[in-house]
């Protein structure tokens, strides 16, 4: 059990590590809702493996399987939609929302 915990953490820290490079060496300028997504989904995809491997050591290999399928497809599902919003970006609004509107004083 500790070395999953170990485990776990160390990719805690990579998936800081790694953000923290991609913030610096890219020109991507990533909304609040990119950054969400990605944290969501990889915390998903760290339940997916803590299920998992704690269902291993239980005995119940049905059960991890089912578990990394099904967590494992909705941190992919996450992920997929989260890279189209940091590709695309969020449209921005119209600064101006009276145009073509008359205004009588």
């Amino acid at each position: 059990m500790a070395l999953m915990t170990f485990i776990l953490g160390l990719l805690v820290a990579g998936f800081v590590w790694g953000v923290n490079i991609l913030r610096k060496n890219t020109k991507l300028s990533i909304t609040w809702l990119g950054w969400t997504g990605a944290t969501v989904s990889f915390l998903v995809l760290l339940f997916a493996v803590a299920w998992s491997w704690s269902c291993v050591l239980e005995g119940s290999l049905r059960s991890a399987g089912v578990g990394l399928l099904i967590f494992g497809g909705i941190a992919v599902v996450i992920g997929a939609i989260t890279r189209i919003v940091i590709i695309r970006g969020i449209p921005t609004s119209k600064k101006n929302h009276t145009d073509g509107v008359s205004q009588s004083a």
